[in-house]
This record gives structure tokens, C-alpha cells and sequence, in this order.
């Protein structure tokens, strides 16, 4: 969550790290309720995920490591998210520029 307060200029959205979103200095969001529920995103394939997160403001996903495997074995992932730290079973992923708009 250090990094992300460091580096993160946008919305940062999360999957299955709700026990450290609270940590932040900013606010996460992706949670089990609300308007940003993870069932609403998880399944959505990578063009389509980035697609409708950038629609919402978001500038990156942070994810579990085990997320993060499901999300990255979805083909065309890296096409649409850049790795851009990894650390303590978490990964984060800034969303490429040519899907922001």
C-alpha cells in the first residue's frame, strides 16, 4: 500500500486485498458490496476489464498474488496491464494508456 500511495495518480482498484486496503492513504475500492463489487469485474475478460475500469477513473489494479494468476492467465492480459510492482503476495498493475478515454 506504500507503493500505491507513492506512485498512484488515479483510482486504484483491488481484488482480494480488502484486509490492507484500509492501510492506504488515498481510497480503494473492490470490495464484496457497493457499486464496485469484484463479481461485477473478475470475470470480465482483459480488454473489457480495462475498458470499463479506465471509464471509472481507474489508473490501476492491485491484486492477491492467486488473483493476480487468475487475471494474468486471461489471454491478452498483458496487452491491457502493465506490471508495475510485486510484493508480499500482491501485485499491482498500472492499465495501458491506449485503453484510458
Amino acid at each position: 500500500m506504500d507503493r500505491l500511495r507513492e506512485h498512484a495518480t488515479g483510482r486504484v482498484y483491488q481484488f482480494g486485498l480488502e484486509s490492507t486496503i484500509y492501510y492506504g492513504s488515498r481510497a480503494i475500492w473492490g470490495d464484496a458490496f457497493g457499486p464496485w463489487r469484484h463479481v461485477d469485474f473478475i470475470d470480465l475478460a482483459p480488454a473489457e476489464l480495462a475498458r470499463k475500469l479506465s471509464a471509472q477513473g481507474f489508473e490501476i489494479v492491485a491484486a492477491l498474488s492467486s488473483v493476480a494468476a487468475h487475471l494474468e492467465a486471461q489471454p491478452g492480459f498483458q496487452d491491457h496491464f502493465e506490471l508495475m510492482y510485486e510484493q508480499n503476495q500482491a501485485k499491482a498493475y498500472r492499465i495501458r494508456r491506449h485503453e484510458r478515454g
